[in-house]
């Protein structure tokens, strides 16, 4: 996104999440005014090493072109580069911003026609084109109990990581119930395309599963292996039948040793 820099004093960005590469590395862009505000103030209490970051009254510059202060991994430095250099080759900021635009847009076209999920921040002024963060609103399940609701959340997020859709798409503990899925410019638009279908799909199992265990008229449903050809058994009258899983996509870059799973780089939708 377009960032007002006249306005911002400190920005960070991560490389986990910015540019797809490790966790644990972070980025801190600091304007004049805020350093001429670390050369002005003086703590009353003791700095930790890791957070100095004057020296003699002074902005200690070496740490900003390449000191470290503790050592970081040298391959994790050089995933960054890489990145960076995609990134250049792609058409820069430019592209990776359109990039993540356009991966917003798919979710938000499916959330204008899905009637269970809508976005957590409703106003889209606000809105992340990156971590975008949906919750559950149907009402089978926002009826339910606060640590029912979570329940369900997890399911859906196990069910998806089950059948290797998505990684760890689950929302923010402290959210309201729902999901977190990566739309940066490293996820591949076609991806959550494919993505948009199992949503619903997840869903729609576990949402026949919470009716059935609701009717006291119906059995328990079959616990079979979802997806695969494997369909539940829908409970009695179901007011939203489950329906078969996607057609699986072709496995990438793995060989035929590996049979085809139902979706690609699933490591590419995990936030």
């Amino acid at each position: 996104q377009d960032l007002p820099w006249a306005k911002l004093d400190v920005v960070t960005f991560s490389w986990q999440k910015a540019l797809g590469g490790e966790a644990a590395h972070g980025v801190l862009i600091l304007s004049p005014r805020a350093v001429a505000r670390l050369e002005s103030y003086a703590p009353a209490w003791p700095m930790p090493k890791l957070f100095r970051m004057t020296k003699g009254g002074k902005v200690n510059l070496e740490i900003f072109e390449g000191a470290t202060i503790n050592t970081p991994s040298m391959l994790c430095v050089e995933d960054a580069i890489d990145a960076l250099k995609w990134a250049e080759r792609i058409g820069g900021l430019t592209e990776m911003r359109r990039r993540a635009e356009a991966n917003l847009d798919v979710l938000a076209r499916w959330v204008d026609k899905t009637s269970w999920i809508e976005f957590l921040a409703a106003d889209p002024a606000i809105r992340s084109n990156t971590s975008v963060c949906l919750k559950v609103v149907d009402p089978r399940v926002t009826a339910l109990d606060e640590a029912a609701q979570a329940d369900f959340a997890k399911k859906l997020a196990a069910v998806l990581e089950k059948e290797a859709v998505a990684l760890d798409i689950g929302g923010y503990r402290d959210a309201p119930p729902g999901l977190r899925i990566w739309c940066g410019a490293t996820v591949e638009t076609s991806d959550l395309e494919a993505l948009t279908p199992w949503l619903d799909w997840a869903f729609e199992s576990l949402a026949a599963d919470l009716q059935a265990a609701c009717s006291p008229l119906s059995p328990p449903p079959m616990r079979g292996r979802v997806g695969r050809g494997v369909k539940r058994r829908p409970s009695i009258n179901p007011p939203l039948s489950p329906t078969p899983p996607p057609e699986p996509l072709p496995a990438r870059g793995r060989g035929s040793d590996e049979e085809n799973r139902p979706c690609p780089a699933s490591s590419s939708l995990t936030s």
